[in-house]
C-alpha cells in the first residue's frame, strides 16, 4: 500500500498529530489506510517527497505575500471537498499561482507517480484528491507510451 505521505508526515499523522504536533481532526484516510495495511500485513510506503525539501522549495520561490495567497486557495480546496470542485480549484489555482501549484501540485504528483511507478504487481496508492487527477494523467500518458518521462526526484518513502 503506498501513502500520500513523507515518512515524517505519516508517523506524526500515525499518531493524529499535525507538524506542529497539534492533534488534527482529517486526513483520517490515511492513518485508516496505515493502520489496515498494519492489520493485513501490507507493506506501506510512504511515497510523497519530503515536507522539508517542499517547504524549501515554497521559501525558494514565493514572497510571503504569495504564500498568503497560496494558504488561502489551499483553505478553499477543503471547504467542499468534491472531486469536481477539487478539479475546478486547481484550474484557478494554476492561474492564481502558477509557481505554488507547481511546488504544491505538479512537482509532488510527478514525485508520487515516479515512487508509484517502482512498484511491481497489485498496488493501493492513497493519496489526496487534489493529486489523484495530476497522477491518473501521468499515469496514463506512461501507459500510452508517449516517451514522456518524470523528472528525477528524491526517495522519500520507506517501507513499514
Amino acid at each position: 500500500m503506498q501513502i500520500e505521505q513523507c515518512e515524517r508526515r505519516g508517523m506524526k499523522l500515525l499518531r493524529g498529530m499535525n507538524l506542529s504536533g497539534e492533534v488534527i481532526p482529517s486526513n483520517n484516510e490515511f492513518r485508516v489506510a496505515m493502520e489496515e495495511a498494519s492489520r493485513v500485513g501490507a507493506v506501506c510506503s510512504f511515497i510523497d517527497q519530503d515536507i522539508n525539501v517542499t517547504l524549501q522549495q515554497l521559501h525558494d520561490v514565493m514572497s510571503s505575500d504569495s504564500m498568503r495567497r497560496s494558504h488561502e486557495i489551499v483553505t478553499e480546496l477543503y471547504e467542499d471537498f468534491t472531486r469536481s470542485n477539487i478539479q475546478e480549484r486547481r484550474s484557478i489555482w494554476r492561474v492564481v499561482s502558477p509557481v505554488t501549484f507547481k511546488v504544491l501540485l505538479e512537482d509532488r504528483d510527478e514525485h508520487m507517480f515516479k515512487e508509484l511507478r517502482r512498484f511491481q504487481g497489485k498496488i493501493v496508492a492513497v493519496v489526496g484528491m487534489a493529486h489523484m487527477d495530476g497522477i491518473e494523467l501521468l499515469w496514463k500518458r506512461a501507459e500510452n507510451g508517449d516517451g514522456w518521462q518524470p523528472p528525477a526526484s528524491q526517495k522519500c518513502g520507506l517501507a513499514m
